[in-house]
């Protein structure tokens, strides 16, 4: 018997078959079930959600000396322009630094209402810049863990005004997901049962179908998953066939929860303790953190058990092409009756290639319409206003216009940044803001995207105490020495998280900018593993699975 061999030695390739629908199998095994559209391959099931940055000039209280304490700040406008209680806060950054203090996060407690937790290393009272414009930065309708962790106690210094810190780690146990298939008469899968929805899910899970009898094959199917993280069904992409009721395939659900090496971490503490702060958390292992607590009093501290936020991402894909701004239009002038006038406002982050798609004022003024948008250059948006009365009507002062645009790049709205710093020495008992050149870290018209900084090793005494970007491509980061001695940071690969995000900057409250999200890049992923299993079931083995 002679063989063929196909060497694919043609430059356009080699076609095999005498058509294009001809089922192409290898040597004793069957064809495997091709779709008849191309349209419908495995879409990816994301989950969608914003990134938002509120911009809001705050003015926050004075720090008592050697301490950590929570200072309630109010974010967005009473009208409900804010962060919502679903809200998980991602970072705050502030635009300068203060000698002695420490910005540590925060927690949303109510709507429009986040608590700021700073800490003051120094033995005098500290008061921080008024009237500053900070980046507060939000995920919203993204799954995030929820896990009740038990902090060990935090030993004391036992001197007055000496502080320490103490690293712990922690293991996270997400609930993995069951389901039940269900076999039509026709031997394929039409359908799955979810049982257990699971918990902490952050990207769609690789859904695996295995037929105990050996027999059937060829099913696969996509698992939709919740704001909350959990599943919530599975739409099967290809019934496949030779399954039987009696014994229907099970199903495994593989990753999607897991928080590992190379995310960036963010955690939320959901009190207040008393002297405590969270100095910096990193990811250890597959669903294992560490966090670093800050004691900045000379006793022993034990933090309540109770139920922390985490989030871990890596870099997202865009999702499109759209950006929406919350832009304050401030001294605008009269419109003359029964005429139109264009006027411009600065909306930062804007591309004169951009395309606006409309524009929304958040009040009627009587007699006034506005029409649409155009983008007249870099940073500058005109907005069109109608009056069609007898009389010049002068727009509404100081309202926060809905701006939303067409990017011909879209943006990506959060990316993982892994860069080697070098930090020098940090004084005892004090701050010490630190500033390296990393790229890419947008910044257009003094305003910043924001940052989030994950060091990757524990050092006595040594905490992440605030980080910003100052201008383009440069970082800032504030570490704080809370003992009697000096500390030199090692040298070492940091892990940092980006919110790309550039917006108005205009201070007022409710400025903000909004990038859509989702937290996995489930086709690519979809598509390996479907042509993993499609080649297994070809009997060639080129592709292997853990």
């Amino acid at each position: 018997m002679s063989t063929r061999i196909y060497t694919g030695d043609a430059v356009d390739g080699v076609s095999i078959g005498l058509g294009p629908n001809d089922p192409i199998c290898h040597y004793n095994s069957g064809p495997v079930p091709q779709r008849s559209n191309p349209l419908d391959g495995p879409a990816g099931i994301f989950n969608g959600g914003q990134v938002v940055t509120y911009q809001q000039s705050l003015t926050v209280a004075s720090i008592a000396a050697n301490t950590a304490a929570e200072q309630s700040i109010t974010v967005g406008t009473t009208a409900g322009n804010g962060p919502l209680t679903t809200d998980f806060l991602a970072a705050i950054n502030k635009p300068t630094t203060n000698a002695g203090m420490g910005i540590h996060g925060g927690r949303i407690s109510a709507a429009n209402t986040i608590q700021l937790v700073l800490s003051n290393a120094t033995n005098a009272a500290v008061t921080p810049t008024a009237t500053q414009t900070y980046n507060v930065t939000l995920l919203r309708n993204l799954p995030v863990q929820s896990q009740t962790l038990t902090p060990a106690s935090i030993p004391g210094s036992g001197v007055a005004g000496v502080g320490t810190t103490m690293e712990q780690i922690f293991n996270l146990t997400p609930v993995t997901a069951v389901a039940t298939a269900v076999v039509n008469t026709a031997g394929g899968v039409s359908g799955a049962i979810v049982t257990t929805a699971g918990s902490n899910y952050t990207t769609a899970p690789t859904v695996v179908f295995t037929d105990p009898a050996g027999i059937g094959k060829g099913a696969s199917g996509l698992a939709l998953v919740s704001s909350t993280g959990t599943i919530l069904s599975i739409q099967i992409t290809n019934a496949g066939s030779g399954y039987t009721a009696a014994t229907p395939p099970t199903i495994m659900f593989l990753g999607g929860n897991a928080i590992s090496t190379g995310m960036a971490v963010m955690v939320t503490k959901p009190t207040t303790t008393a002297g405590v702060a969270i100095g910096g958390a990193r990811v250890v292992g597959s669903n294992q953190i560490a966090i670093t607590y800050v004691n900045l009093t000379s006793a022993a501290v034990t933090p309540a058990a109770e139920a922390y936020t985490v989030v871990g991402l890596n870099t997202m894909p865009p999702v499109n092409h759209i950006t929406s701004y919350g832009a304050v239009a401030t001294g605008l002038s009269s419109v003359a009756s029964q005429t139109s006038s264009e006027q411009g406002i600065t909306v930062n982050g804007l591309l004169a290639t951009d395309i606006c798609v409309g524009v929304q004022k958040p009040t009627l003024s009587t007699g006034l319409l506005n029409g649409t948008g155009r983008i007249s250059a870099a940073n500058t948006l005109q907005i069109q206003f109608i009056n069609a009365t007898g009389a010049a009507v002068t727009p509404s002062a100081t309202e926060i216009y809905g701006v939303t645009v067409l990017n011909q790049q879209p943006i990506i709205p959060f990316s993982v940044l892994n860069v080697n710093l070098t930090p020098t020495s940090v004084a005892a008992q004090t701050t010490a803001e630190q500033q390296f050149t990393v790229t890419p870290l947008a910044f257009i018209n003094s305003s910043p995207c924001t940052v989030v900084i994950n060091k990757p090793s524990w050092q006595a005494g040594l905490a992440i105490a605030g980080a910003r970007v100052s201008a383009a491509n440069t970082l800032q980061i504030t570490y704080e020495n809370v003992t009697a001695a000096a500390i030199t940071p090692v040298a070492e690969v940091y892990t940092i998280g980006v919110f790309n995000a550039v917006g108005p900057l205009t201070g007022v409250p409710g400025s903000w900018v909004a990038l859509g999200a989702r937290t996995g890049c489930g086709q690519t992923i979809n598509l390996t593993n479907e042509l993993q299993q499609a080649l297994g079931e070809a009997g060639v083995g080129i592709i292997r699975g853990a």
